[in-house]
């Protein structure tokens, strides 16, 4: 399927994938590639560039791009229920409400 140098790039492709979606997510990459990777069940070790190893990669990138799929269908839901609640409030109570919202 790959050939050694093209296994090597893949790695290092889905790798720095891993790292930018880590820090988009605000998380520690080397933390993630080890909960998210080998938590997983595909165990990927320092220089493996087996099929297994992509595979995991791949899985765990997925596994994130699932954790911030579900991050930003919360904003999306706490935004509509905040703008539910502004159009229902009088502008002093709605003035009191940002103000404990935003000390959260």
């Amino acid at each position: 399927m790959y050939t050694q140098e093209s296994r090597t790039k893949k790695v290092a492709e889905l790798m720095a994938q891993l790292h930018s979606s880590s820090l988009v997510l605000g998380m520690d990459s080397r933390e993630t590639t080890n909960v998210v990777v080998n938590g997983g069940g595909a165990q990927v070790q320092a220089g493996d560039i087996s099929d297994g190893a992509i595979a995991g990669l791949a899985a765990g990138i997925e596994r994130l791009r699932e954790i911030k799929r579900s991050r930003m269908e919360k904003v999306r839901y706490d935004t509509v229920a905040v703008d539910a609640v502004e159009m229902q409030m009088p502008p002093r109570q709605l003035i009191n409400f940002v103000s404990i919202v935003g000390n959260e």
